[in-house]
């Protein structure tokens, strides 16, 4: 009897070998081997260094490693975020003797404070309005225009204002300030590059008109300003100084450096490094500002 069992014995085994085999295989190449598949069918990327022992044929050896992208700095809606550099003031044609001055970072208005935000200001603590408003409100259609018309006073009562909402401190831009907010870290002589452009810029050789802001997207400056050349003049915070560092006056009034240009400019005079003075109580038609931002 034993005899008679022995092969079917031999067969049992065979077959149980065999289909153990055939599972673990099928197990390997179909199964959830990790080494092998990713259940999500996501690419798998390896980070760092991961393949230092490959040989020197590898495809990827000359591939350069990518340089980490800086996280892009965030700014409140209509303002601009505007990266510390330095700055050279003076020099060449000026009288002023050449300086370079350096500059932190800071936010800046995208577009000039329009006649709509400043109106704000005027209601909110019974400010003076500009004197060509009618009856202490803009006209018509111009909400969206610069606020101009005002004094370098003026201007800075409203940053004062505004840095109580904000929480911040709020005030007219330096000259070195604007300059680095128009150009950049370049030398170009317009805020959107070495060439004058009609569509980037309004002058006097084309509408001679103050528009809306952000009317010109095509000269928008690096970090993203509008209009800094053209529409309307900016105060900054600088005191125009003689070439000994005195205040220069004009009767007792203390004079400002003004930036920008207007529309009613010939547009070669239009360009980041021009500069004019102005007694800063003495408002013009054609004289608007911009604030910066200090974050505390």
């Amino acid at each position: 009897m034993q005899s008679r069992l022995l092969p079917f014995t031999f067969a049992g085994i065979i077959c149980f070998i065999a289909a153990f085999t055939l599972g673990a295989t099928v197990w390997y190449f179909f199964g959830t081997n990790p080494r092998r598949f990713n259940n999500n069918s996501n690419t798998i990327v390896q980070v760092g260094n991961q393949n230092s022992n490959l040989n020197s044929t590898n495809t990827n050896e000359n591939v350069p490693t990518p340089t980490p992208t800086p996280e892009p700095k965030k700014a409140p809606a209509g303002e601009a975020a505007v990266s510390g550099g330095e700055v050279a003031l003076g020099g060449g044609d000026s009288k002023l003797p050449l300086r370079r001055v350096a500059v932190s970072d800071f936010l800046i208005g995208e577009t000039e404070v329009t006649n709509e935000e400043y109106a704000a200001f005027v209601e909110a603590v019974s400010h003076k309005a500009p004197g060509h408003w009618k009856d202490g409100k803009f006209a018509p259609g111009t909400g969206k225009e610069p606020v101009v018309g005002v004094t370098w006073a003026d201007a800075t009562a409203y940053c004062e204002w505004l840095s109580k909402q904000l929480e911040a401190t709020v005030r007219l831009p330096s000259e070195a300030e604007w300059i680095l907010a128009a150009r950049g870290n370049t030398e170009n002589q317009y805020p959107w590059g070495a060439e004058w452009k009609n569509e980037a810029a309004s002058s006097a050789e084309t509408n001679g008109k103050i528009l809306p802001v952000s009317s010109f997207p095509a000269g928008r400056a690096p970090f993203g300003a509008f209009e800094m050349i053209g529409n309307a003049w900016e105060w900054t915070n600088d005191l125009a100084e003689d070439e000994f560092g005195k205040p220069i006056l004009f009767g007792k009034s203390k004079q400002r450096i003004i930036k920008g240009g207007s529309s009613k400019e010939e547009r070669k005079y239009l360009t980041v490094s021009a500069r004019a003075t102005r007694p800063e109580d003495r408002p013009s038609d054609t004289l608007g500002f911009r604030y910066v931002i200090i974050r505390k």
